[in-house]
């Protein structure tokens, strides 16, 4: 199986992308083709009852992304631990923690970090979306004022919606777990993008929780790489 382990996952990569909160990236790249059900027992990775008719790409993301989040927490000195789903499929995480994994079709990631130094985390990974796709649906995701922020970047419309789309999705993913409801695209708005820093500033457009009123600022950070973005929100606690 150590092979077939292998063919499977692949160039693992796991550090420390803030040393003052000591937030634990993994990321790994993965093959569908080479996904094999017994890989679960081989990893030592249990296989949630939701994933029992789910489709192979399906159970081969959740495992890639379970691998990422087991190497994570090895870094943090936690083992043995079973990640399993929570409300709006969120991962399920050891109490001290908090974390978010995320995939596309072949990279999966996960962060986490102590509660102790971060109070709000999430990420997101997505291929660039092509052109048409992001014409078709831009409508839901942003506004007219935020096309011409995204369209006034040293970037192409492909890239800076896909940045756009997925720093949306990695605040949904931060702010869920305090939220505990499910808020959408038009929720927050993109009011800067700094593409010195890597930064996406975004503005909350309702009161989602007493903590998060509307107006609220919160940052998202960001990496282009190849055909792929990645886009995170990391709160430190005061």
């Amino acid at each position: 199986m150590l092979n077939t382990a292998s063919a499977f996952i692949h160039e693992v990569q796991t550090s420390v992308f803030n040393n003052d909160v000591n937030i634990i990236q993994t990321k790994c790249t993965f093959n569908i083709n080479n996904y094999d059900e017994r890989l679960f027992d081989f990893l030592r990775i249990k296989k949630n009852s939701t994933l029992c008719n789910a489709v192979k790409k399906r159970k081969a993301e959740y495992l890639a992304g379970r691998y990422c989040a087991q190497h994570s927490l090895q870094q943090l000195g936690i083992t043995g631990h079973d990640i399993s789903i929570g409300c709006n499929r969120s991962p399920v995480w050891p109490e001290k923690i908090i974390g978010s994994i995320s995939h596309n079709s072949n990279t999966a990631i996960c962060i986490m970090a102590y509660k102790t130094n971060i109070s709000d985390l999430g990420v997101d990974i997505e291929s660039i979306i092509p052109l048409q796709t992001a014409s078709e649906i831009k409508h839901s995701v942003i506004n007219i004022e935020e096309e011409k922020i995204l369209s006034s970047q040293k970037l192409t419309f492909e890239q800076s919606f896909t940045l756009a789309f997925s720093c949306k999705e990695s605040l949904f993913k931060a702010l869920y777990p305090s939220v505990k409801k499910y808020f959408d695209f038009n929720s927050a708005r993109i009011i800067s993008f700094d593409l010195i820093h890597n930064k996406i500033t975004l503005q909350l457009q309702s009161n989602l929780a007493v903590n998060f009123p509307m107006n609220l600022c919160i940052d998202a950070y960001f990496l282009i790489q190849d055909n792929e973005v990645i886009t995170w929100v990391s709160r430190i606690k005061n």
